[in-house]
């Protein structure tokens, strides 16, 4: 078995998506069995199971559609935007995990201080980011892409998605033009 083959974007989205809400639930339990919060880890249980029965590529579909308008958001980890608006991003997920995630974000311990630290947060972003870049890369797939004769990206199948508007924008903002596989 070749070891450097990579799994196609729908199953890396589909396991990252899940090793996220894995970590999440991990925090809440810490801090739930401490009493420092009553947010109950038996929903995000509940959302993961919800998670793994979705087909992965309608997993990766609708949080496309859902979020494609707000990855720059995404991207500068813009906190209050995603207080705001996580319900509308992850709209085709379970509203226990929606709810879970937003509220590893702005729970406060009984001295004020957030219920999870700086790092923690910045490895919940890292997570979301990488569901948008492998969401480009989806994407960029779907339209069957291939090298011009001047080198530049074309598309068989440019429709694909079509709500997505500025693909090659989109790849150079998420620096992903190294990584892409071509038909």
């Amino acid at each position: 078995m070749n070891n450097n083959i990579i799994p196609p974007p729908t199953q890396r989205f589909r396991e990252n998506t899940i090793t996220l809400a894995h970590y999440c639930k991990d925090k809440i339990e810490v801090a739930y069995h401490k009493n420092l919060t009553t947010i109950f880890p038996g929903y995000l249980s509940v959302g993961i199971i919800f998670l793994e029965q979705i087909v992965p590529e309608k997993l990766i579909t609708d949080f496309i559609l859902y979020s494609h308008e707000n990855w720059s958001q995404i991207k500068a980890k813009n906190e209050a935007f995603f207080d705001e608006h996580s319900n509308e991003i992850f709209n085709a997920w379970s509203p226990e995990v929606v709810k879970l995630f937003r509220s590893l974000f702005f729970t406060k311990l009984p001295n004020g201080q957030p219920l999870i630290t700086q790092d923690q947060k910045d490895h919940i972003w890292k997570g979301f980011q990488s569901l948008v870049k492998i969401s480009i890369h989806f994407i960029h797939e779907s339209r069957q892409p291939y090298k011009s004769s001047d080198g530049s990206i074309a598309y068989r199948k440019p429709q694909t998605i079509e709500y997505v508007d500025d693909l090659p924008s989109l790849i150079n903002e998420w620096s992903l033009r190294d990584k892409l596989r071509f038909n």
